[in-house]
């Protein structure tokens, strides 16, 4: 909505609406994809910790955060890539199920 209002104050300067417009929505949607993929490849970090803090005795939340950023030193952008995957996957559903 921002980038719409922001691309029709500055068409109207120069009469260019539908340009400015498309320009904005475009980098809007550019940026607002950058920020998830950033806040996923984030949350990849800490993907895996539960397990090892669910199964052993005696370990502290600092440690099992720890082995899971060990764990995907090599694999953190295959790990990233499958997340994305499954969102895109799931949202079809999600929006199918808000308008049901």
């Amino acid at each position: 909505m921002m980038t719409f209002v922001f691309g029709s104050l500055l068409a109207a300067s120069y009469g260019f609406v539908p340009l400015f417009t498309l320009i904005f929505c475009v980098l809007g949607v550019v940026i607002y994809a950058w920020f998830f993929v950033q806040l996923i490849e984030i949350y990849s970090l800490f993907f895996i910790y539960e397990n090892s803090l669910a199964m052993e005795k005696d370990i502290t939340s600092f440690t099992t955060i720890n082995r899971s950023r060990q764990l995907f030193k090599g694999v953190r952008r295959f790990v990233v890539k499958k997340i994305i995957l499954a969102v895109c996957a799931t949202i079809p559903l999600t929006i199918l199920t808000l308008l049901l």
